[in-house]
């Protein structure tokens, strides 16, 4: 499988990009079109990427085709398989390395599944260790997917509404806007609407 550490090599230092003005949400690019947009350059498979991430080959022609959304933990093994960061995966196709981004209101990197929305912030900045993004979530008290875990650490801030952390085996931890929780990605966690309500929160993911 080709490396992508050429393609880092390319990357350059300390460039400021001058946002778009007119960045709106139709400038945001699919994480199942950049999946296989970067597969493709690599000149990798759907078979070798399965096999390489350990992520079957059926879910990655799904993410690549917009049926179903990656986790985290997905998204980290395919990642590993391409030889990239996860952060890399969550960029727009630019070359860059920038030293000041700026995010213009909804035109982040999207992706959505039946619990969650997610806006991945500052996309053109593809060597980022940071993952900043909004999540809104949206699963409005009903029982969500299993708790997860992924390396790093991680950090969200509720803007508004009212959800319940689950963080290792602890006990749900309510949380009301205004709150803010630091946690180890390794122990499994997930977070759950408490009311019917929407609830956005600015959350922060270090690789």
């Amino acid at each position: 499988m080709q490396s992508f550490s050429k393609i880092h090599k390319l990357i350059g230092t300390g460039q400021t990009i001058v946002p778009q003005p007119n960045a709106s949400p139709s400038d945001t690019v699919s994480i199942g079109a950049r999946l296989k947009a970067i597969r493709t350059k690599a000149g990798v498979s759907i078979s070798a990427l399965a096999r390489d991430s350990n992520v079957s080959k059926s879910n990655i022609s799904k993410i690549e085709n917009g049926i179903i959304s990656p986790t985290f933990e997905m998204m980290e093994k395919i990642s590993k398989g391409l030889e990239i960061s996860t952060s890399y995966l969550l960029s727009r196709d630019s070359l860059g390395n920038v030293g000041i981004s700026l995010s213009r209101a909804q035109s982040g990197f999207k992706m959505t599944d039946q619990h969650y929305e997610f806006e991945f912030l500052f996309s053109d900045l593809q060597t980022r260790r940071m993952v900043p993004f909004v999540t809104t979530v949206t699963s409005n008290g009903l029982p969500a997917k299993e708790p997860a875990a992924h390396k790093g650490e991680e950090f969200f801030y509720v803007l508004s509404g009212s959800v319940d952390f689950v963080g290792g085996d602890n006990d749900p931890i309510a949380m009301e806007t205004g709150d803010s929780v630091y946690f180890d990605s390794n122990e499994k966690h997930l977070v759950v609407n408490r009311t019917y309500e929407e609830s956005k929160l600015l959350w922060v993911w270090l690789e």
